[in-house]
């Protein structure tokens, strides 16, 4: 039977406000690499499910998963998201894709992580090209006390996909952190910001770790000693040559976001891995503006 057509622009989900100034401010139109649809891809094909129908369907060519020059707007991945959903066999599909990522799946991305020195080092690193990542999600990132958070928050409005798409999200960090590492990796706690799904048993076994349900955030919690732990193929020299691709691609994906947008986000993601969050007077300062000003400018971009 085929699918009931999907409108990739305008889903019928209200979007959330963000009010943090280190925001993505992405919204539906918002263009992003293809990673991450492979592994989807590989579970839903060991299925037996047409994947290349699915990706006709909104309006890719089969090879998009794997074409590293190929965009596709948030929208569009929403509805691969919902057709997975409804396609595949496994209520857990997403979490199950997560965790199958390998690290060539991120190309020049996950080679310029690797080649990082510390865990410490990739996080700050992904965190600045979380577009380049094919992060759909406004991440931000504490410590407090000997924990360390990963926040995720929506700020597109993902309904009822939501859950889908923050286990594709941490089961894929937590994947990341190993590929970098070498070695596996446990969480301390995993936080959801909805109630326990049927298939809640298969967050336990891919997070290894407490899972919290009915949360007010989605937040992934691990041990702050993870972040000093050298990365096996830690090489400048490589690392170097791999981020100015990746400099490249963010700066094409960023180029329609208005420039106080970019310069705030870059502040904040400068810091915001090796020490508390700047403050909105600091990122001003840093600005060489007022925060009356700053608050303006924003305004201004929405």
């Amino acid at each position: 039977m085929s699918e009931p057509p999907i409108d990739t622009r305008r889903p019928d989900r209200r979007p959330t406000r963000n009010t943090h100034i280190w925001a993505n401010h992405l919204d539906l139109e918002t263009h992003l690499p293809t990673l991450g649809l492979a592994a989807i891809c590989r579970v839903l094909q060991e299925q037996g499910v047409a994947v290349d129908d699915l990706l006709r369907s909104i309006g890719l060519e089969p090879d998009a998963p794997d074409d590293p020059a190929c965009r596709i707007t948030i929208g569009q991945k929403l509805a691969f998201f919902d057709l997975a959903r409804r396609r595949s066999r496994d209520r857990g599909f997403a979490l199950d894709a997560g965790r199958r990522h390998r690290l060539q799946d991120y190309g020049i991305f996950g080679f310029a992580l690797s080649s990082c020195a510390t865990a410490r080092d990739a996080l700050a690193f992904g965190l600045a090209h979380g577009r380049v990542a094919g992060n759909m999600l406004d991440r931000t990132f504490r410590i407090e006390g000997g924990t360390a958070v990963l926040d995720a928050r929506d700020t597109v409005g993902f309904g009822d996909l939501l859950p889908a798409v923050l286990e594709f999200s941490f089961a894929k960090t937590q994947r990341l952190f190993e590929l970098v590492l070498g070695e596996e990796i446990r969480a301390v706690r995993v936080l959801f910001p909805y109630a326990a799904p049927d298939h809640h048993g298969d967050y336990a076994r891919a997070f290894g770790c407490e899972v919290v349900f009915g949360a007010a955030v989605a937040e992934w919690h691990f041990d702050v000693s993870l972040l000093d732990r050298r990365c096996p193929a830690a090489s400048a020299f490589a690392h170097r040559l791999a981020s100015r691709s990746c400099a490249e691609v963010q700066a094409e994906l960023e180029e329609r976001r208005p420039a106080i947008v970019q310069a705030v986000r870059a502040r904040y993601l400068e810091t915001t891995a090796r020490r508390s969050p700047p403050t909105a007077d600091e990122i001003a300062a840093s600005l060489r503006m007022s925060p009356r000003t700053l608050a303006r400018r924003l305004a201004e971009a929405g």
